[in-house]
């Protein structure tokens, strides 16, 4: 979903699932999945992203196909860990002025991924008061 900062484009799409596993890019060359786990997180959310090539260097992984995929290798192999994302959504964000030139001029995206983008000024909230959530009820960070 591509739209305007502050429009809560993360927090409708993490309301979609039940339990989504969310990674926020900001222009990370690595994915770390490490947290997901199969079976329990009901989607990948990769909040933040800042261009497109970080989604074109992990195409075969965000495909999510039947396939093991290992990540997180070093030159020894010690830290690495697999991943397995078969059927699980991939759902993306991107503020509007994320440059869309890559997306256009790539067949695999077009083919891949569906780009759904907000109207200028459109938020996914309606406006108004929003209630402070007490820090009692805030969740637990681990």
């Amino acid at each position: 979903m591509k739209g305007e900062s502050q429009a809560a484009k993360t927090s409708f799409v993490k309301s979609l699932f039940q339990r989504p596993y969310v990674v926020t890019i900001q222009g990370q060359d690595v994915l770390n999945l490490q947290g997901f786990q199969y079976g329990h997180h009901t989607a990948l959310i990769l909040d933040n992203l800042v261009d497109w090539s970080l989604i074109l260097r992990f195409r075969a992984l965000l495909q999510s196909n039947v396939d093991m995929h290992r990540l997180g290798e070093s030159a020894t192999g010690i830290y690495s860990y697999q991943v397995f994302l078969w059927a699980t959504p991939v759902c993306i964000t991107l503020d509007a002025d994320v440059d869309s030139g890559p997306y256009e001029a790539s067949e695999w995206l077009q083919a891949n991924v569906y780009l759904d983008v907000l109207p200028s000024g459109t938020k996914c909230f309606l406006e108004g008061e929003r209630p402070r959530i007490p820090m009692a009820a805030l969740p637990a960070f681990q």
